[in-house]
């Protein structure tokens, strides 16, 4: 029997291939799809059904909560790289069924949840197995660090080039045919997997806890588990609390910056538009800095950069102007990728191998649910409040949960 691969012998054998480059070109792509079917759903449900087109647009989210604990073990206990493809290739089959549909009349909202229930529960599978891949393809602290910062603009980017090449596709074809570029661009990740090589699927031998055939049983132990071990970690129990109420803060931001152009700067749309590209230009440029700078304290930074991001709200709701808040939107995109990925760090460093999966997606869960819970509670706020207030109060749990963190791991040790 060949002998197990070590992390680090997998990693030396990985620097040797430009296995970066492939992955983030295939999830930038694959991102900016994304950015592009969301706006067609919503589009095309809008004309049906108004504002409940929400309802269409959360059942994504919904089979993200529903299977993300699930998909968190079957993405430790699988072939990583077979999983990624194949997450890959099924979102693409389902995707490519909408523009089939258009070609033979017309697209029902029944096909379009469908096919949003399909890519939420592959997305919950496919962000764990990728996550628990990246410390076997950069075993070192500082290139796994400049992996995760770099894979996280993908996602920042995607929000810019996305909605803005809209216009431009909209004049060249119909909106039904972005579901098809959303297709292509999932075969395009699924090449860009395929194109790294077999030690995506490499681990240092079958996970300890898994015993086959155990069934449900044995998923629901290797969650407690998993659970114990977040519980355990320090700075992960404090980033994920504040993750949670992060999120309750961003929703807030979504529906309040609306409401604060609308009412208070007497803007249109074009002007909501206008801020969140600055936020995403400022959180390119924050994820490029983390790129290149090592963090050696992971859980201070984390907390630094959660009250950059809350602080930073409070501020853009204090705006006296439209252009003090464009100016100000600044300052909440620093603090978000400075408590995404050191919180990545912690998952992808502190667990064992067979355990990253389950960890990461028990992560996913509770921020899902963190926007949830926000969507829930900020309608209320700005029906008893006005507009900054509510952005304000909506802000304030978030914020008074990192400066307890900030006092928490003021004098933690340097981590080596």
């Amino acid at each position: 029997m060949t002998p197990p691969i070590s992390r680090t012998e997998l990693g030396e054998r990985a620097t040797q291939r430009p296995w970066l480059p492939y992955l983030w070109t295939g999830q930038l792509l694959s991102g900016v799809g994304d950015q592009l079917h969301q706006v067609a759903v919503v589009w095309i449900a809008t004309q049906e059904v108004g504002g409940y087109a929400a309802w269409v647009v959360s059942v994504g989210a919904i089979f993200r909560v529903a299977f993300g604990l699930l998909a968190g073990v079957l993405a430790d206990r699988w072939n990583r790289r077979r999983t990624l493809i194949a997450s890959d290739l099924v979102r693409a089959g389902a995707v490519a069924t909408l523009p089939l549909a258009a070609s033979f009349g017309e697209i029902s909202l029944w096909h379009l949840a469908a096919v949003s229930a399909v890519l939420g529960a592959l997305d919950s599978l496919f962000q764990p197995a990728l996550q628990a891949s990246l410390p076997a393809l950069a075993p070192q602290a500082e290139r796994l660090q400049r992996a995760n910062a770099l894979l996280n603009v993908t996602s920042r980017l995607s929000l810019i080039i996305g909605p803005g090449i809209t216009g431009l596709l909209l004049g060249l074809i119909p909106i039904s045919q972005f579901f098809s570029l959303n297709a292509a661009t999932f075969l395009a990740s699924a090449v860009a997997v395929a194109a790294i090589g077999r030690q995506l699927a490499a681990r240092n031998g079958p996970p300890a806890s898994l015993k086959p055939g155990r069934g449900m049983r044995g998923v629901l132990e290797e969650l407690r588990g998993a659970a114990r071990l977040t519980v355990a970690h320090d700075g992960l129990r404090w980033g994920l609390v504040g993750l949670v109420l992060s999120n309750v803060t961003w929703t807030a931001a979504i529906v309040g910056l609306a409401l604060l152009v609308d009412v208070s700067f007497q803007r249109d749309a074009g002007a909501y538009g206008m801020l969140f590209a600055a936020y995403g230009v400022s959180n390119v440029s924050s994820n490029l800095v983390l790129a290149w700078r090592p963090i050696k304290r992971h859980a201070w930074v984390m907390s630094v950069g959660g009250l950059i991001f809350n602080a930073g709200f409070i501020a853009v709701a204090c705006a006296p102007s439209f252009e003090w808040a464009i100016a100000l939107m600044l300052l909440p995109a620093i603090g978000g990728p400075m408590t995404d990925v050191p919180i990545l760090m912690m998952v992808q460093r502190d667990f064992p191998t067979d355990q990253i999966g389950k960890v990461f997606s028990l992560r996913t869960t509770l921020s899902s649910a963190g926007l949830a819970i926000g969507y829930g509670v900020v309608g209320p706020l700005f029906e008893f409040f006005d507009v900054r207030t509510a952005l304000v109060l909506a802000c304030v749990p978030a914020l008074l949960a990192y400066m307890a963190a900030l006092w928490r791991f003021r004098v933690e040790p340097r981590e080596a």
